[in-house]
């Protein structure tokens, strides 16, 4: 029998509801003569805490494991440099951010955020804890700090960077300690400065089906309902929101001190009332999405089977931590996937865990001109359509298997 502790309010009554398997952990990429009996192996199970809502794993790896020598570069991807340079406009323009400001990003990775805020003369720190990240900051000017954010560290800080701004995009979902976490941004923010945290949206990811997006590095699953129970408890209150289509489907959250007496906006009472109409407060809700991920599962379990069948070949593009949590999950083995290509230099030449599949640079995929090319980052299905878009030179097919399995000529 499974005993529960929920992370955030310590309650020991909760819902299991997503069992996906003994799997070894999403971004540890293998050395080409890696052994497959030396790969360990943990579970992968989802749970509800019945007191708080809040949707979390039932066991985590420590962050040491997972975060100290990475290999997710950011700066990779145009659509999200260009996106970051959007941002940075928009909140300096919102925030009225100055030469005089301070800016503070937590898993700051690469740089690929602060350095269009270090263009435009504002002051930034980085938070970062990979090493072998961090250093590729500080190559373009970035100034890094190479730790794990939490109230230790936001006290070391805050006499030198005291933040009118603190972004936390795509890190609040995997911190453990989340209570410690939060009390951070409390210490390192300015008593009129704001927190701008982004989280894969929980209802997206049950209304779509983004069941790959479950892996260790992710403890927590987060709805809007869920981080305002996050940050109340440490004093900071969500004022306003933006719905984002990045990681299929998020939400940014703009939270301040609550001492600051900020009414919500609009957008966070309709998001508040979706969720509420989806069932995001009821446990029975998230009972349903166990069934419906076993059925897509056979959906492309099928797929692959009658490729090989046919004697079609197909190739992976992207070895992201969701593709290889999809690719785990699913099962899939070296006779349906013969390898998979990315962009990351700092990936090609390894292994996916679990599979075993290697990596190579997408050239690759013009050289053996596969029948299938298989989107592992179905969320930027778009940018990759158009790179690759040669493919359909010689009758090649694109695969997209979330939410549903999809194939484009």
């Amino acid at each position: 029998m499974t005993s529960y502790c929920c992370r955030l309010c310590g309650s020991a009554s909760g819902e299991t509801f997503l069992d996906l398997g003994t799997v070894p952990l999403a971004n540890s990429l293998l050395k080409p003569d890696a052994a497959a009996d030396d790969e360990p192996r943990h579970a992968l199970r989802v749970w509800i805490c019945r007191d708080c809502l809040l949707v979390q794993l039932e066991s985590s790896v420590a962050p040491e494991q997972i975060f100290s020598d990475y290999v997710y570069f950011s700066s990779m991807s145009p659509q999200t440099l260009a996106r970051s340079e959007r941002y940075v406009d928009c909140v300096c323009a919102r925030l009225g951010l100055t030469s005089c400001s301070q800016v503070v990003e937590i898993g700051s990775n690469d740089g690929y955020l602060l350095r269009f805020f270090r263009q435009r003369g504002i002051p930034v720190l980085g938070i970062e804890p990979a090493a072998n990240i961090a250093r590729a900051a500080e190559a373009i000017g970035v100034p890094t700090k190479v730790a794990f954010f939490n109230a230790e560290t936001a006290l070391s800080l805050r006499d030198r960077y005291s933040a009118d701004l603190i972004i936390a995009n795509n890190v609040f979902a995997h911190v453990p300690d989340i209570n410690n976490f939060v009390r951070g941004l409390t210490l390192l923010l300015k008593p009129g400065g704001t927190v701008h945290i982004e989280v894969p949206h929980l209802l997206r990811l049950i209304d779509e089906l983004e069941f790959d997006t479950i892996y260790h590095e992710h403890v927590f699953y987060f709805s809007l309902l869920s981080v305002e129970a996050a940050l109340s408890r440490q004093g900071l209150l969500v004022y306003d929101l933006e719905l984002l289509p990045t990681h299929g489907g998020s939400i940014r959250v703009h939270a301040a001190h609550q001492s600051a007496g900020r009414a919500p906006s609009r957008n966070v009472l309709r998001v508040r009332q979706a969720e509420h109409d989806a069932g995001l407060n009821r446990v029975e809700t998230y009972c349903g999405l166990s069934p419906a991920v076993a059925a897509a599962k056979m959906k492309l379990t099928g797929f692959f089977s009658t490729a090989a069948r046919e004697g079609k070949t197909i190739a992976g593009y992207s070895a992201s931590a969701k593709g290889i949590s999809l690719l785990n999950y699913v099962g899939v083995e070296a006779r349906f996937v013969d390898y998979v290509v990315d962009r990351s230099p700092h990936k090609q030449g390894l292994r996916l865990p679990g599979t075993h599949l290697p990596i190579y640079p997408p050239e690759r995929v013009f050289e053996t001109r596969p029948d299938y090319l298989l989107i592992l980052s179905w969320n930027i299905k778009d940018e990759v359509m158009d790179q690759m878009s040669a493919i359909r030179a010689w009758g090649g097919k694109f695969v997209i298997p979330i939410p549903k399995l999809t194939i484009l000529p």
